[in-house]
């Protein structure tokens, strides 16, 4: 097995260069990094991140909590994981995904102790997130995919969802729709304050009113069952269009509309949020959906934690919404 010595031998090199290179404690020139990271890949040699992080140097392993719950990991969460993954790669780290509860906080500062990881990017962040609190108290680099209620000094990636709810609304309005319903991606997200749930319901229901157009907020579950019922049962609320966050739930209102002898768009338009395209496509016919690159998201995040573990400072960001047209849209029905 190739030792630390054997690196700086092949690259001409101290030791204690090489222990540089792989700690990032401090900056050494490019070519001098390429001679070295060239020796590791030519003599086969792996960092060993316990020892690095005992010697108070790097681990070049960041952690990724997604809090996965009894619904496991969405489509959406893996197109996520698979762009932070490459840009960790990128920057020669490694991505560790951790799927431990949400609520298990000392799980989080056990994690903080070991010292095995550089820093820790959390998702499915709600309003009063517990996360937070215990990783700042361990001093370990933070960065969220989304917003908690207090976040002015927070480093953070998270979707613009003031302009997602602007076009979801001006898209509907333009074809000619006054009354909408939006479905709450889960009972239990709104009691726990779920971000994305709760920001997209207060700027739908802002800017609804101030465009005059009628919107119910309608609890819905997460299965396509759940969908189905909601039509059977006669649910929905008067409306011409539906929006929400749950694409299973969506399917199934859809598939509800089509066992009435109904059809969408033409009786009932359907408009998803936060639903990546390859998703969206997976319905027929496929939805409409106003989202943010995941790709971007995952990406982006990686690079905000960054920036913080190399002390170059807190960033946030929005990421800007597209919407993706699709075939579950039209004008709203007359009469």
């Amino acid at each position: 097995m190739a030792t630390r010595a054997d690196v700086a031998a092949l690259a001409g090199v101290s030791e204690s260069t090489v222990s540089y290179v792989l700690s990032g404690k401090r900056r050494i020139s490019a070519p001098t990094r390429e001679r070295v990271e060239q020796a590791m890949a030519t003599l086969g040699y792996t960092k060993n991140p316990v020892a690095s992080s005992l010697a108070g140097g790097r681990s070049n392993v960041i952690a990724w909590h997604y809090p996965i719950g009894e619904h496991g990991l969405s489509l959406t969460a893996f197109e996520y994981l698979s762009a932070a993954s490459a840009a960790a790669a990128e920057r020669h780290h490694h991505l560790l995904l951790w799927t431990g509860p949400l609520e298990d906080s000392d799980a989080l500062s056990r994690l903080v102790a070991t010292q095995l990881v550089d820093g820790v990017i959390l998702t499915e962040v709600v309003m009063d997130d517990p996360r937070v609190a215990a990783l700042r108290a361990g001093g370990l680099p933070l960065t969220l995919v989304g917003r908690p209620r207090e976040s002015e000094d927070l480093a953070f990636v998270d979707a613009d969802f003031e302009r997602m709810a602007s076009l979801a609304l001006d898209h509907l309005a333009g074809l000619g729709h006054e009354r909408l319903v939006f479905l709450d991606a889960d009972i239990e997200l709104p009691r726990i304050g779920y971000g994305p749930v709760v920001r997209i319901t207060d700027a739908l229901t802002r800017l609804a009113a101030e465009r005059g157009l009628h919107l119910d907020v309608l609890s819905a579950g997460t299965t396509a069952d759940d969908g189905r019922e909601l039509v059977r049962a006669e649910r929905l609320p008067p409306a011409t269009a539906v929006l929400g966050f749950n694409p299973l739930t969506l399917a199934g209102v859809m598939d509800g509309v089509a066992a009435q002898g109904r059809s969408v768009p033409d009786d009932l338009s359907v408009l998803a949020l936060g639903v990546t395209p390859a998703t969206a496509a997976l319905t027929s016919p496929p939805l409409a959906t106003i989202c943010v690159p995941s790709a971007v998201m995952g990406q982006r995040a990686v690079a905000v934690l960054g920036d913080e573990i190399d002390g170059r400072g807190t960033r946030q960001e929005l990421v800007a919404p597209t919407l993706h047209p699709g075939a579950s849209t039209g004008p709203a029905p007359r009469g």
